[in-house]
């Protein structure tokens, strides 16, 4: 390989991939403000509610 100047083709493990804080989507609301207790179970959930 060395003497015919073949290589192998040699692949990125781990790509750097940054946040984009300029978009212009919406920000969802904190209805939770970080209080995470809840009186019974089941009564906090969250998902994600994209369209709504």
């Amino acid at each position: 390989m060395r003497k015919e100047a073949i290589r192998s083709i040699m692949y990125k493990k781990y790509r750097v991939q940054t946040t984009n804080s300029t978009h212009n989507y919406p920000v969802a609301k904190n209805l939770l403000n970080r209080e995470f207790t809840a009186e019974r179970p089941g009564q906090n959930r969250t998902a994600d509610a994209v369209g709504i």
